[in-house]
C-alpha cells in the first residue's frame, strides 16, 4: 500500500505515531500518500451517533434502501478534507444516474444489432468527432483529479460530461440518421454507430470504481462478448480514447453555435406548448459566413433534433432562429 486514507481527526494520533513508529523501527516511511477526507455529519451539524437516535443512518440501513452504488456515488461527492453534511437527495440523484446510465447504454445497444464491432474505419461526422472530444477531455480531466486523490471534483466533471452533452445533446443529435439510413446513408448510421459504442465503452470504465455493480453488469451483458477481458474491474482505466486534431476549436465553435440554435427551437417549442418531437415545417437559421459553413455540414444532425422538415440559412451579423410551423 502507498496510500494511507482517515479523516482529519487522527491526524494527531494514527498517522503521527505510524510516522514515528515507521522511522524509529524501520528507518522508512509507511506510505508516500496520505489522503484525509472529513466527516459525515448529521443535519443539525452534529457528527451522527447511535446514542442521539439516528441509528437509521447507518451504510446497512442505506444500502437496503437505495442500493450499495448509489450510496457510494454520494460519498464520493464529497470533498478532501471536508467534513459533509448528510443529504438523502444526493442518494438519491445516484438512483437517477444509475438508471440514467442504464437507460442509455439499452437505448445504445438497441441501436448496434446490425453493427459490427470490428470496424476501424469510418468517415466520422462532425457531431461524432465532437463528443469524441469531449470523451477525451472528460478521461483527461479525471485522470488528472485522481492522481490528486480528488474523487469528488473527478465525479462532478463525469456528470457535466454525461448528462449534458452525451445525453441531453449527442444522443439526439445522433438519432435520426441512425434510424433512416435510407435518408442519411449508411456511412453516417456506421459513423454514429462507432461513436456511440466507443463512447459508452467508456463512461461505464470511468464510472466502475464508483458504481462498481451496475457498470459490471452492463458490461458483461453488453461489451463482454467483444472485449478481451473477464470483468470491467479488469480492465484498464481509459487514457487515450481518441486523438485531438487540428480541426477541436473549429468544431467546438460550431456546435456550440448549434446547441444554441436547438436550445432556441426547444425554447420556442415549450412556449407555444408543441411537443419536442413534434415536426416542424422550416427553420430559417441567421448567421454569419463562417458559421453557416459549418452549421450546413451538419445540417442533417439539426434537421434530426430539432424534427425540422426543412433548414434555410441566411447571413447575418447575430444569430436568429425563426421556427415556421
Amino acid at each position: 500500500m502507498t496510500l494511507r486514507p482517515q479523516a482529519h481527526d487522527i491526524i494527531r494520533t494514527w498517522a503521527l505515531y505510524t510516522i514515528i513508529k515507521s522511522k524509529l523501527h524501520h528507518d522508512d516511511i509507511p506510505w508516500k500518500n496520505i489522503m484525509i477526507s472529513g466527516h459525515v455529519l448529521f443535519k443539525k451539524g452534529e457528527k451522527i451517533s447511535k446514542s442521539k437516535g439516528q441509528a437509521m443512518l447507518t451504510p446497512e440501513e442505506l444500502i437496503n434502501k437505495y442500493s450499495a452504488d448509489a450510496v457510494r456515488f454520494w460519498a464520493c461527492r464529497a470533498s478532501l478534507g471536508k467534513d459533509v453534511q448528510f443529504d438523502e437527495n444526493e442518494i438519491q440523484n445516484g438512483k437517477k444516474l444509475i438508471t440514467k446510465l442504464y437507460n442509455a447504454c439499452n437505448f445504445v445497444f438497441m441501436n448496434l444489432s446490425d453493427y459490427n464491432y470490428s470496424t476501424i474505419d469510418v468517415n466520422l461526422e462532425l457531431t461524432d468527432k465532437w463528443i469524441l472530444y469531449r470523451t477525451q477531455e472528460t478521461v483527461d480531466k479525471m485522470n488528472s483529479y485522481l492522481e490528486k486523490f480528488e474523487f469528488g471534483i473527478a465525479m462532478s466533471e463525469f456528470e457535466k460530461f454525461f448528462w449534458s452533452d452525451f445525453c441531453d445533446n449527442y444522443l439526439e443529435l445522433v438519432k435520426d440518421r441512425i434510424y433512416k439510413p435510407e435518408k442519411y446513408g449508411n456511412d453516417k448510421k456506421l459513423a454514429g454507430q462507432y461513436t456511440l459504442y466507443k463512447t459508452m465503452n467508456t463512461i461505464i470504465k470511468l464510472l466502475a470504481p464508483y458504481l462498481p455493480h451496475i457498470t459490471e453488469e452492463l458490461y458483461q451483458e453488453y461489451f463482454r462478448k467483444n472485449e478481451n477481458t473477464i470483468s470491467i474491474h479488469l480492465t484498464k482505466y481509459p487514457s487515450n480514447v481518441f486523438e485531438y486534431q487540428d480541426d477541436k476549436d473549429y468544431i467546438y465553435k460550431g456546435i456550440d453555435v448549434s446547441l444554441q440554435i436547438v436550445e432556441l427551437v426547444r425554447k420556442f417549442k415549450t412556449e407555444n406548448k408543441i411537443s419536442m418531437g413534434k415536426e416542424v415545417e422550416n427553420i430559417i437559421i441567421k448567421s454569419n459566413k463562417e458559421q453557416i459553413e459549418f452549421l450546413n455540414k451538419i445540417k442533417d444532425d439539426i434537421i434530426g433534433i430539432t424534427r425540422a422538415k426543412n433548414i434555410n440559412f441566411l447571413e447575418n451579423d447575430l444569430l436568429e432562429v425563426n421556427v415556421i410551423l
